[in-house]
């Protein structure tokens, strides 16, 4: 597996905030859905989101399962910028008073910044 880059990250982080904006957003499970939504379609943490954009599905990958670090090297690089210390980033997305436009904010600046250090 190759490395990816500054611009292949933030374009995860678009990706999964256009979902979250697109389908909805959730706290206290990776995703929600129903019976009759393909998982895809279903409302998501920001994890959830992450995992989704990545693997297709919004399910927590195992800790042996190779996109697993990818996935919690993202987390780690949202949490930094946000510079929100102590807390990784399911803890942060499920803070009570935590929203949607939150998890938004912190995905697309974080994008925006990796581009921004790629131009520079």
């Amino acid at each position: 597996m190759t490395t990816p880059t500054p611009v292949d990250v933030a374009d995860v982080l678009d990706r999964a905030a256009d979902h979250i904006d697109r389908v909805g957003w959730t706290q206290g499970d990776w995703y929600m859905a129903t019976s009759e939504q393909r998982p895809e379609d279903c409302s998501v943490c920001a994890m959830g989101a992450i995992s989704l954009t990545l693997t297709g599905n919004p399910t927590p990958p195992g800790p042996d399962e190779e996109i697993y670090g990818q996935m919690v090297d993202l987390s780690d690089l949202v949490i930094s910028h946000i510079e929100v210390l102590g807390v990784d980033l399911p803890s942060w997305n499920d803070e009570p008073g935590r929203t949607k436009e939150h998890v938004l904010s912190a995905f697309r600046s974080t994008a925006t910044a990796l581009r921004e250090e790629v131009a520079s």
